[in-house]
């Protein structure tokens, strides 16, 4: 500020002077407010933000995961801001499934309208799974009918108990209980 109203003449730009000090107190102001420019520059831009940029961008999205690393969190948020309702496919399901940070595999049923998700064995709490249930629901178009496998479980790990059939009909399971099975 200093040097630009030096070649005016007009102020006396002593450093003892009124102006000076003035002028002094401005930039001051100025370089913070520069900063915060910079900084929310940064944060704006999915690709560069680090702190309250990622926070807004997965709040606009429903996507709260403070849990993993900023990377992890930018792919997400670019998978998600990359989805199109109007484009209903393999691939889109399958960046749905990054962008909520949900590693499954999915089996289309075209002649029943079915969508059948096996999540793959990650353990989800209750909250987590309404969640992610909501997510896919608020993308699949709604003709379909969608059936999300949880189980931490399959039968290969059960079979790997080498329990006979014998052995486990005498346990008295039901198929919830089952399906619950713990290895």
């Amino acid at each position: 500020m200093i040097n630009s109203t030096q070649p005016l003449g007009v102020y006396n730009l002593a450093e003892s002077s009124l102006v000076y000090k003035e002028l002094s107190v401005y930039a001051t102001a100025l370089d913070r407010l520069t900063e915060q420019i910079s900084t929310l520059e940064k944060e704006i831009f999915v690709q560069t933000a680090t702190d309250f940029g990622l926070s807004s961008w997965e709040e606009i999205w429903g996507l709260p995961r403070t849990d993993l690393s900023n990377e992890k969190r930018r792919e997400m948020i670019m998978s998600r801001c990359s989805l199109n309702y109007n484009d209903f496919t393999s691939l889109s399901l399958s960046k749905l499934f990054n962008a909520i940070a949900f590693p499954a595999t999915f089996v289309e049923d075209a002649e029943h309208f079915c969508l059948y998700i096996s999540s793959d064995k990650s353990k989800y709490s209750m909250p987590q799974r309404q969640w992610i249930a909501q997510q896919i629901e608020e993308f699949i178009p709604a003709h379909l009918q969608v059936y999300i496998d949880f189980r931490t479980i399959d039968w290969d790990d059960i079979d790997n108990k080498k329990h006979t059939f014998y052995t486990m009909d005498g346990m008295g399971y039901t198929w919830e209980e089952i399906e619950s099975y713990s290895v």
